[in-house]
């Protein structure tokens, strides 16, 4: 008569784990990205843009680069890396050989649309090793507008990278 009760004991243990174990498990493979520390980002490079405009604004190319390079300057423990001339590390190469030849821990990889005196710009972070994107913000703007555009997705950038 004792076998009966221990065996219902180890029956319910049975059946709370096998229900509470898939919930345990969910909620730590979902959780998990909020509950472990975000890496820090200690250097980064801006990458020359991939560009979708008219012939008259290639100038874009630099452009983009200096704008987002001189709102970067002076976050407290992230170094800006200097960016190799544009034919050496244009968007859509490998992101690792890129970050390779700057030494940067992450990337700033932009794409630039002119269409109809509209000018998008996507902007994204990414972790060239993981290839994980960390940031990830488009921007749009008049023509008229690009200078306070830029400004606006570096200090956007920026408030990501502290």
């Amino acid at each position: 008569m004792s076998n009966a009760p221990e065996s219902s004991r180890v029956k319910t243990a049975l059946v709370v784990a096998l229900i509470l174990l898939p919930l345990a498990l969910t909620a730590v493979l979902k959780y998990r990205p909020a509950v472990i520390q975000q890496q820090k980002v200690s250097s980064i490079a801006v990458l020359h843009p991939r560009l979708y405009v008219p012939s008259e604004m290639m100038y874009l190319d630099d452009d983009v680069v200096k704008r987002l390079r001189s709102e970067l300057g002076g976050i407290p423990g992230v170094e800006l890396r200097d960016t190799p001339p544009g034919a050496e590390t244009r968007v859509g190469d490998d992101l690792v050989k890129a970050a390779a030849g700057v030494n940067a821990a992450a990337l700033v990889v932009s794409t630039v649309t002119i269409d109809s005196g509209i000018v998008q710009l996507n902007l994204q972070l990414i972790d060239p090793g993981t290839r994980r994107i960390l940031f990830n913000t488009p921007y749009q703007s008049s023509v008229d507008r690009y200078p306070d555009m830029m400004v606006a997705a570096g200090a956007g950038l920026k408030r990501a990278l502290q």
